[in-house]
């Protein structure tokens, strides 16, 4: 290694020769920047305000990025008449001279770079090409093509907002008509609203029908309490008239009123009682027939009252709640078209970008040129130890390994 100390020094300087070789080549790559603001000049001043001009400024940036910022540059300017740009231009046709727009898009899109600066709302538009022409017309091509850029990115914005808008009418306006026709079925069903006196008078039904039920069914207790005491009176009239349900008897109580006999009336009158009390006796199964059948009725006539109010009740509910909801609709509906009368959406135009200064002059681009020499120095120096080491090893035979070994 020693001997060949001259290979590495040799490596280093063919390494960094080749390292400063791209700035003697006569093509060297030329910037041109221009600056457009994407919010109003002066806007600024608060957090707020500054926070969007740089929302702002992104976003053109991202839009200037675009293959669509290429391909409305290139339809609006004349880049594509232009030598320096078609000269560096694959696909075109030969023989037409037809110049593929895809391609010439790609490598617009390609040489240009814009950045948001922060939060002033400015764009810097850089552009790159070979030629300080080319990329001086490129940069303030874009910074030209700038408003237009925002204008259609607004104009697609309003679009959509529109549209979004017109779904959200449109969806208002099918609530309303459906809380509208729900609200009308129900009407037209129940024949009008449920109102208070309807349900006052469905409770009256209720309460009558109680008492019908609570008579019934007392009159038939008083008649099963005195059938079970007949027997024990063994046909003994005065025993008989104890018994209030015989009493209650129609012709029984009338002729007791006209002869104004008691329990304890004497002996001809009450002759004259026994074939009547002895009639209602045997009228008390049939009376007790009919109490049990007004029973049923009345428990009936009560049933039908209790759905009756419960139908009101539930009926009651449910136009409140369709009231509520017809209400709640209308009142959505009127707030949205309130709200779009009044705030009509912001209407996207280029008055907020603008041209802040226009790239004047190419710069040619310049790398570090001692970083590049010393790393070539480093990467020549390296192969040609690697070379050294390679031509050592190559020569070197088991004898020499064994030698190796032996004195290990």
């Amino acid at each position: 290694m020693l001997r060949r100390w001259w290979v590495v020094l040799l490596g280093g300087i063919i390494g960094g020769a080749l390292a400063l070789y791209p700035d003697a080549r006569p093509k060297a790559l030329f910037t041109a920047t221009a600056t457009v603001g994407a919010g109003a000049a002066g806007a600024g001043g608060s957090p707020e305000a500054e926070a969007k001009l740089a929302d702002s400024a992104r976003e053109g940036a991202k839009l200037l990025n675009s293959n669509a910022a290429a391909v409305r540059v290139l339809q609006e300017t004349a880049l594509l008449q232009d030598p320096d740009f078609l000269a560096g231009l694959s696909g075109q046709n030969a023989e037409t001279g037809e110049v593929d727009k895809t391609a010439a898009s790609r490598r617009l899109q390609g040489a240009v770079f814009a950045s948001a600066r922060g939060a002033d709302g400015l764009i810097d538009i850089e552009a790159q090409t070979e030629s300080p022409d080319l990329c001086v017309k490129i940069a303030n091509a874009y910074a030209e093509q700038f408003p237009r850029i925002m204008e259609d990115k607004a104009g697609q914005s309003a679009s959509t907002a529109t549209e979004i808008l017109a779904l959200e009418k449109s969806r208002l306006e099918t609530k309303l008509q459906m809380a509208g026709k729900a609200l009308q079925s129900f009407i037209n069903r129940q024949g009008g609203k449920v109102d208070d006196a309807m349900l006052a008078e469905a409770q009256s039904k209720i309460d009558g029908a109680k008492l019908a039920v609570s008579d019934a069914e007392g009159d038939l207790l008083r008649l099963d309490a005195d059938l079970a005491k007949v027997p024990a009176c063994n046909g003994d009239v005065a025993k008989l008239l104890q018994l209030s349900s015989v009493r209650a008897d129609p012709q029984v109580a009338a002729l007791v009123e006209e002869t104004g006999q008691q329990a304890d009336a004497a002996a001809e009158q009450q002759d004259r009682l026994s074939a009547p009390v002895l009639e209602a006796v045997a009228r008390l199964e049939v009376r007790r027939a009919e109490a049990e059948q007004r029973l049923e009725k009345a428990k009936a006539a009560m049933a039908a009252a209790v759905d009756r109010h419960l139908d009101l009740s539930a009926s009651s509910v449910e136009y409140t709640t369709l009231e509520a909801n017809a209400k709640a609709a209308k009142t959505r509906y009127d707030a949205f078209l309130d709200k779009v009368t009044a705030s009509p959406g912001k209407k996207g135009g280029p008055e907020s970008a603008r041209i802040v200064e226009r790239a004047r002059e190419a710069t040619r681009m310049h790398s570090s040129r001692s970083w590049r020499a010393v790393w070539g120095v480093v990467a020549g120096m390296s192969v040609g130890l690697a070379l050294v080491l390679g031509l050592v090893f190559s020569r070197r035979g088991p004898q020499d390994y064994d030698y190796d070994l032996g004195n290990a």
